[in-house]
């Protein structure tokens, strides 16, 4: 699997590869030249569907349901955010600052700051 991602990266001329003992896979541009968009459309496909995903019916057509604005900014907010965060952002954060992820077996008894991630699913 990750071979296949390194291939994918490679052709896209992402990454380049080094055969042997040693070797290994290394950007082959530097860092603020790679948008996360760059990668993004390698993996990712666009949803081209017309169909509204939540008032049923053809976006763009008759009245926007309830919360037509809010997904259309939100998915301007994501195109944006790809667009513009290279990963010159990582470098900085692993080479600069010394930030590292926290172990998953880290267990916090109050989480320090909001998490991005959905809560985990409690059942019915």
């Amino acid at each position: 699997m990750v071979a296949k991602l390194l291939t994918v990266l490679s052709q896209a001329g992402l990454v380049h590869g080094s055969p042997g003992p040693g070797g290994g896979y290394a950007l082959a541009k530097n860092p603020d030249e790679i948008a996360l968009e760059d990668v993004y459309v390698l993996f990712e496909r666009d949803d081209t569907s017309p169909l509204c995903p939540f008032g049923g019916g053809v976006c763009g057509v008759g009245e926007p349901c309830a919360i037509h604005e809010r997904l259309v900014g939100m998915q301007s907010a994501v195109k944006t955010m790809l667009r513009d965060t290279t990963f010159e952002i990582f470098r900085e954060a692993a080479q600069d600052k010394g930030l590292r992820p926290t172990p998953r077996d880290t267990v916090l008894a109050e989480a320090e700051r909001p998490s991005y991630r959905a809560p985990k699913h409690r059942g019915v």
